[in-house]
């Protein structure tokens, strides 16, 4: 989620929400739990991206960063900020 949050304050939305997906995801499959910090960067980072991009470009984003592994999200990353 930290490099969503980075990505989000250098105004790159699109890329972050892919991280925010991307994240979650990778969340979900090594903890699984609840994280109070890691829950109060994701707000704070969505609120960001949603501030300045649509509602549905952000969910396609998230869903394709959702979908992706986490090398290919790294992956994107990295080409996006190439």
């Amino acid at each position: 989620m930290l490099l969503a949050a980075v990505a989000a304050t250098h105004h790159e939305p699109e890329l972050a929400a892919h991280l925010v997906g991307g994240a979650e995801r990778l969340n979900e499959e090594i903890s699984g739990g609840d994280d109070v910090l890691e829950d109060e960067v994701r707000t704070r980072t969505v609120a960001m991206i949603q501030r300045e991009i649509p509602p549905d470009l952000y969910t396609d984003a998230v869903q394709h960063g959702y979908g992706q592994g986490v090398d290919a999200v790294i992956e994107y990353a990295l080409v996006r900020l190439g």
